[in-house]
Protein backbone atom coordinates (compact mmCIF):
# COMPACT_ATOMS: atom_id res chain seq x y z
CA UNK A 1 0.00 0.00 0.00
CA UNK A 2 2.67 2.51 0.88
CA UNK A 3 4.07 1.52 -3.01
CA UNK A 4 0.83 2.59 -4.13
CA UNK A 5 0.66 6.20 -1.92
CA UNK A 6 4.07 6.95 -3.32
CA UNK A 7 2.89 6.32 -6.96
CA UNK A 8 -0.02 8.78 -6.15
CA UNK A 9 2.61 11.24 -5.10
CA UNK A 10 4.33 10.60 -8.31
CA UNK A 11 1.52 10.97 -10.08
CA UNK A 12 0.87 14.21 -8.44
CA UNK A 13 4.52 15.73 -8.77
CA UNK A 14 4.19 14.97 -12.78
CA UNK A 15 0.92 16.74 -12.92
CA UNK A 16 2.03 19.69 -10.70
CA UNK A 17 5.04 19.58 -13.16
CA UNK A 18 3.32 20.08 -15.93
CA UNK A 19 0.94 22.16 -14.47
CA UNK A 20 3.64 24.29 -13.71
CA UNK A 21 5.37 23.94 -17.36
CA UNK A 22 2.03 24.68 -19.23
CA UNK A 23 2.05 28.35 -17.21
CA UNK A 24 5.35 29.27 -18.21
CA UNK A 25 4.78 28.43 -21.31
CA UNK A 26 1.48 30.68 -21.84
CA UNK A 27 3.07 33.18 -19.85
CA UNK A 28 6.10 33.17 -22.94
CA UNK A 29 3.12 33.44 -25.19
CA UNK A 30 1.29 36.01 -23.50
CA UNK A 31 4.20 37.88 -23.51
CA UNK A 32 5.27 37.30 -27.03
CA UNK A 33 1.81 38.38 -27.95
CA UNK A 34 2.29 42.09 -26.01
CA UNK A 35 5.54 42.92 -27.27
CA UNK A 36 4.31 41.94 -30.77
CA UNK A 37 1.37 43.63 -30.48
CA UNK A 38 2.83 47.06 -29.05
CA UNK A 39 5.93 46.97 -31.58
CA UNK A 40 3.11 46.90 -34.38
CA UNK A 41 0.98 49.66 -32.77
CA UNK A 42 3.89 51.58 -32.05
CA UNK A 43 5.06 50.84 -36.15
CA UNK A 44 1.48 51.93 -37.32
CA UNK A 45 1.86 55.37 -35.43
CA UNK A 46 5.27 55.98 -36.99
CA UNK A 47 3.49 55.52 -40.12
CA UNK A 48 0.67 57.36 -39.63
CA UNK A 49 2.97 60.52 -38.70
CA UNK A 50 4.83 60.30 -41.35
CA UNK A 51 2.31 60.19 -43.87
CA UNK A 52 0.82 63.55 -41.65
CA UNK A 53 4.04 65.18 -42.48
CA UNK A 54 4.51 64.33 -45.84
CA UNK A 55 0.72 65.45 -46.47
CA UNK A 56 1.38 68.60 -44.84
CA UNK A 57 4.65 68.96 -46.51
CA UNK A 58 2.95 68.65 -49.98
CA UNK A 59 0.02 71.04 -48.96
CA UNK A 60 2.87 73.49 -47.83
CA UNK A 61 4.35 73.43 -51.41
CA UNK A 62 0.93 73.03 -53.28
CA UNK A 63 -0.91 75.50 -51.26
CA UNK A 64 -2.90 78.66 -53.65
CA UNK A 65 -1.37 81.84 -51.71
CA UNK A 66 -5.17 82.99 -50.85
CA UNK A 67 -7.16 79.93 -49.39
CA UNK A 68 -5.84 76.82 -47.37
CA UNK A 69 -7.95 73.45 -48.08
CA UNK A 70 -10.02 73.99 -44.55
CA UNK A 71 -11.22 77.33 -46.34
CA UNK A 72 -9.20 79.81 -44.04
CA UNK A 73 -7.59 82.06 -45.36
CA UNK A 74 -3.60 82.30 -45.71
CA UNK A 75 -3.07 85.39 -46.39
CA UNK A 76 -1.54 87.54 -43.43
CA UNK A 77 -4.13 89.10 -41.01
CA UNK A 78 -3.99 92.14 -38.87
CA UNK A 79 -6.93 90.92 -36.52
CA UNK A 80 -6.64 89.16 -33.44
CA UNK A 81 -9.33 87.25 -31.54
CA UNK A 82 -11.05 89.37 -28.50
CA UNK A 83 -9.84 92.95 -30.20
CA UNK A 84 -12.04 95.48 -31.24
CA UNK A 85 -11.19 96.57 -34.92
CA UNK A 86 -12.23 99.75 -37.11
CA UNK A 87 -14.10 99.21 -40.15
CA UNK A 88 -12.55 100.61 -42.98
CA UNK A 89 -14.91 103.21 -44.81
CA UNK A 90 -14.86 102.39 -49.18
CA UNK A 91 -16.80 105.51 -50.01
CA UNK A 92 -17.99 103.56 -52.78
CA UNK A 93 -21.22 102.14 -51.21
CA UNK A 94 -23.87 102.12 -53.49
CA UNK A 95 -26.64 101.96 -50.38
CA UNK A 96 -28.77 104.70 -49.49
CA UNK A 97 -29.64 104.69 -45.86
CA UNK A 98 -33.29 105.58 -44.29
Amino acid sequence: MLAAEEMGDADNNARRRRREKLKDMLLKIEDAFVKAYYTALAERQREQEAATREMQNEEGHNMMPSIISNGVSAAPSDRHVGMKSKREDDGDDDIEWD
